[in-house]
């Protein structure tokens, strides 16, 4: 594995997905999953456009919440093995669009790096949506896409899964490059 890459939706270029009627409670039931498996009789979950993004193109990847990827079903398929290797595909209805819920999680911060990483950025927390923790590269999983323990999420990507999105010409992330030790 040579490269990693930190992603993030591109916030205010594109379309935002909102859960459309919280009759069911998604709100609540999503966040409960907190690195647990998807159930199988879970979803679909019924999403619209967020009204506020609306006059904005529709992306591959678009923004729904910060611990799922949610990409549209033609573009999806170019991802199955990869999504299929550390996660769950959620169902979701009113749009074409199926969210990834990762599963695995990878113990390979620095937390020295990292650390000396934060003190001299400024305004910068481990959560921050672009702060871009140091990785050690012995303990990297063997997997494409994961998380750390310590920001569910912060969703970690390979060479593998970029030159996918970049040969596809699809729309929606940038790719933070990630500094390895």
């Amino acid at each position: 594995m040579n490269n990693i890459f930190l992603i993030s939706e591109v916030v205010d270029k594109y379309r935002w997905i909102s859960i459309a009627e919280n009759r069911n409670d998604w709100g609540k039931r999503l966040s409960l999953l907190r690195e647990q498996p998807v159930p199988q009789d879970f979803g679909p979950v019924e999403v619209e456009w967020t009204p506020e993004t609306f006059q904005r193109s529709a992306a591959d990847f678009v923004n729904f919440r910060t611990d799922l990827k949610c990409i549209n079903y033609e573009s999806s398929v170019l991802f199955d093995d990869i999504f299929k290797e550390s996660g769950q595909m959620i169902r979701l209805s009113g749009l074409n669009y199926i969210a990834y819920y990762c599963t695995y999680f990878s113990d390979c911060i620095s937390s020295y790096h990292t650390e000396n990483k934060l003190k001299h950025s400024i305004f910068s927390s481990l959560h921050s949506p672009k702060f871009c923790p140091v990785l050690e590269r012995c303990k990297l999983p063997n997997v494409s896409i994961f998380h750390i323990p310590e920001s569910n999420n912060k969703f970690f990507v390979d060479e593998v899964f970029k030159n996918i999105y970049d040969h596809n010409e699809l729309t929606g992330l940038e790719f933070f490059p990630v500094d390895l030790v």
